[in-house]
């Protein structure tokens, strides 16, 4: 599917530019699955734009209250540089 190519994509380590095509990608299907994708994403160590893009995108396309759970979450990991 559309979303598994996606989802294999953001999680990818080796093009940080494409990762961040597909977290944008994710977020305009505005659909629950795409929106754990970018938040797992954005909590999961590695490159720090492909997180960044992650965070921005999930505060944009999610509700308020989950995007500010997860705001909090990658904030107490203090691990988003």
């Amino acid at each position: 599917s559309v979303r598994a190519v996606l989802t294999d994509l953001a999680r990818s380590t080796n093009d940080p530019e494409a990762a961040q095509e597909a977290i944008e990608t994710l977020g305009e299907m505005k659909d629950a699955r795409a929106f754990a994708v970018i938040a797992r994403v954005a909590r999961t160590p590695g490159d720090v734009d492909v997180r960044r893009k992650a965070l921005e995108t999930y505060v944009e396309a999610a509700s308020s209250d989950s995007a500010l759970a997860l705001l909090k979450s990658v904030l107490a990991s203090k691990s988003l540089a």
